[in-house]
């Protein structure tokens, strides 16, 4: 079933309002809903994050304090003893130095020998009882002669967690914080958890009907691996009320945006009735018609720009006719041929007359010559531009590129003579490529190119042509190794009037550009990162239209 697009204006800006207003508000509010949600996990997930590492770093701190206590135990007099004799010395019961030395984390001491053999060992009895809950991590810590620095042994040393994570880890707006401790080889917990350890699992779990974050570490000293858990509901709960007032703030404003269209369409759409109803009654040929509309707003200003717009079309039109056009355009093409032709052809008769008196100066006649070739070419060049006026089209046929291309080299030497500049043209090289098009006009285009190139030139440069086949198009490339072209130039080099020199008239780029426009194809200029201007044109071949 095709569905229409409501004829009223009305309709339709009602519907435009809804799409663009109520919609994107109606999908924020949706988006606002799980994107707050979201973000309270992220959030929590963050301040989780950070009591790990906060709990790492007083796990640390407080291991290096255990740590140096327990060196302190091998630093005996019978544990060095022992060590320098690798012979085990009596077990020493609670209660004496060795015991006092033990650190308060610590529940038993042993040292072992270089192989393996039980040196010493001291126990407290009173800390060697385990208490409910609490596991004990094994710690080994090599022993070196402190003269020699050669290893002697290992102490290994049962330490509670208890003594590494004092007090409880606190996340602000979160409740029921939990750190559980973990041996790396896969034991049981070293800390009290209100559930199985399997229960915790990396990333999100649930348990006792509530959705629980976690995150995850590891000590490389002591070596254990520590999880950090918080229950999601009571933090997240304040980020999704307030997401649901922020939800329910944007239906009101909706339905608000929706009441308000409803009355000002009303108002809105009478003067465009009548507007549209004035352009019916025009385009029925009924042109003293008017809207009528009064208002100072933007329909009024229509209604009074569409009355004054009828009125004028009126007038206009019974003034003009096709016959007084074509009158129009045969004044133009007299008056064009009696100011440039005839000025032309007497120009032209007297370089004939002073020709024949150079007879004897052959290179004065070449220059003579050239002067003839150039004033017959600007005369047809203007009987074309007649022509096209008359008939309003260009006249087109099969032309090889190089024809005009290599007429416009020659009538471009002179240009390049008298700025000291070389003109290299390959003409043997060039392939016989065809286009459909107008010779005098193909000429006038590429001349246009090589005197901007013989313009730009130093005393000594050197500018190249070259014509190449590609992709179905013919390209003509003039390469020069001028200055460039500067990026302020460049964004102006097809503007008409604009030009560099103040001798300039600034159309020859513009002309090049629209002849080749007319022939299907396009310029492009380039100037290289090493100087040099590179001008492409691209020409449609016979054939490939």
């Amino acid at each position: 079933m095709r569905l229409h697009w409501p004829r009223t204006y009305r309709t339709r800006f009602f519907l435009v309002v809804l799409g663009v207003a109520v919609m994107p508000l109606a999908l924020i509010g949706f988006w606002l809903l799980g994107s707050v949600a979201r973000s309270g996990e992220r959030l929590l997930q963050a301040q989780l994050a950070d009591a790990l590492e906060q709990t790492e770093i007083e796990i640390g701190r407080q291991w290096l304090t255990t740590r140096s206590r327990l060196l302190d135990v091998a630093d005996l007099a019978m544990v060095r003893r022992a060590l320098a004799l690798q012979e085990p010395v009596d077990i020493l019961p609670g209660g004496d130095e060795a015991t006092a030395a033990l650190p308060s984390a610590a529940a038993m001491a042993t040292v072992y020998g270089l192989d393996g053999r039980l040196l010493f060992q001291v126990t407290d009895p009173v800390r060697g009882a385990e208490p409910p809950g609490y596991g004990y991590l094994t710690v080994d810590l090599p022993l070196y002669d402190p003269v020699s620095g050669d290893l002697r042994g290992t102490l290994r040393a049962d330490v509670a967690m208890r003594g590494f994570v004092e007090g409880s880890v606190s996340v602000p707006g979160a409740a029921g914080v939990l750190v559980g401790a973990f041996a790396p080889d896969g034991g049981g917990p070293l800390l009290p958890l209100p559930f199985p350890s399997s229960t915790l699992s990396p990333g999100r779990f649930l348990w006792a009907g509530e959705e629980w974050l976690s995150v995850r570490g590891s000590l490389g000293e002591p070596r254990v691996d520590l999880v950090v858990a918080a229950p999601l509901g009571p933090f997240a709960r304040p980020f999704s009320a307030a997401a649901a007032h922020g939800a329910w703030l944007l239906g009101g404003v909706a339905a608000g945006a929706l009441l308000l269209t409803f009355l000002l369409t009303r108002r809105l759409t009478r003067g465009l009735q009548r507007l549209a109803d004035a352009a019916d009654a025009v385009s029925r040929g009924d042109l003293r018609q008017t809207a009528g509309v009064e208002t100072d707003d933007e329909v009024g200003r229509v209604s009074r720009a569409f009355d004054e717009m009828t009125t004028t079309l009126d007038r206009t039109l019974s003034t003009l006719s096709e016959r007084e056009a074509r009158a129009a355009m045969g004044e133009f093409a007299a008056s064009l041929a009696h100011e440039v032709r005839n000025p032309l052809t007497a120009i032209r008769l007297d370089m004939q007359m002073v020709e024949e008196q150079l007879q004897d100066l052959p290179d004065l006649r070449q220059a003579q010559q050239r002067a003839l070739d150039e004033i017959v070419r600007l005369d047809e060049t203007v009987g074309r531009a007649l022509d096209t006026a008359r008939k309003g089209q260009l006249g087109v046929r099969p032309v090889l590129v190089a024809e005009p291309l290599e007429a416009a080299v020659r009538a471009a030497l002179p240009a390049f003579a008298t700025a000291g500049a070389e003109l290299q043209a390959p003409v043997e090289a060039w392939p016989a490529a065809e286009i459909r098009g107008e010779p005098g006009s193909l000429e006038q285009l590429f001349l246009n190119l090589l005197l901007n190139a013989a313009q730009a030139l130093p005393s000594g440069g050197t500018a190249r042509v070259d014509l190449v086949l590609e992709d179905g198009r013919v390209v003509v490339n003039i390469i020069d190794n001028g200055p460039g072209i500067p990026p302020e130039v460049m964004e102006r080099l097809f503007e008409p009037f604009f030009s560099t020199h103040t001798d300039g008239t600034g159309l020859g780029m513009s002309i090049a550009q629209r002849i080749a426009a007319v022939h299907g194809g396009s310029i492009e200029v380039d100037c290289p990162v090493g100087g040099g201007t590179v001008v492409r044109v691209r020409l449609p071949r016979v054939g490939t239209q």
